[in-house]
């Protein structure tokens, strides 16, 4: 298992080719969950939380769909953040904040209910401490509002921290799958 210093360092090292090794395999799992979840026009009232957002690609489909409101992107490593900062120029909406955080998604910076979708791709692991991160980002939804994270499963076919989801989940590749919950949503 990789410390965290150690993941810090490795996404510093790689930030500046990171959308070009992958940023096809990170836009494919965008659209994919976002079909899922029926996102074609998210209105100004939206909070949206990217974590672990990286180069912030995700804030660029989600502005195809009609994106408004305030997104934030919280990442580990400045120098992704700062690609995801030099591609804001190329962005095309008025009508939209945008802020990148550098922070830990284990002790995140933000008021709980602070949002009323969140989303984090490529970041969960099947690891039980992955579980805080999950519960980490419940705490920071709205009440019914969404949550979407991936899950990158150890072994094929399995399901890891997906068997904690409380909403639906699905696979998106033989080692990766999704969860989408409303938060608050016991039924």
């Amino acid at each position: 298992m990789m410390r965290e210093v150690d993941l810090l360092e490795w996404y510093d090292s790689l930030a500046s080719a990171y959308d070009e090794l992958y940023g096809e395999e990170q836009r494919a799992k965008y659209v994919e969950v976002l079909n899922k979840l029926g996102f074609d026009v998210l209105n100004a009232s939206v909070r949206v939380l990217d974590s672990g957002c990286g180069t912030g690609k995700l804030l660029h489909e989600l502005v195809s769909r009609g994106l408004r409101g305030h997104y934030i992107g919280i990442d580990l490593s400045l120098n992704l953040l700062l690609q995801g900062m030099k591609h804001l120029m190329n962005l095309g909406s008025n009508y939209l904040v945008v802020d990148f955080v550098a922070g830990d998604l284990m002790r995140p910076p933000f008021r709980e209910g602070a949002f009323n979708t969140v989303f984090s791709f490529t970041v969960i692991r099947d690891r039980v401490s992955d579980i805080r991160i999950i519960n980490n980002l419940r705490s920071l939804t709205e009440d019914r509002g969404i949550l979407a994270y991936t899950v990158l499963s150890s072994s094929e076919g399995g399901e890891g921290v997906g068997s904690v989801c409380r909403g639906v989940y699905g696979r998106l590749t033989r080692l990766e799958g999704y969860c989408v919950e409303v938060v608050g949503d016991e039924a």
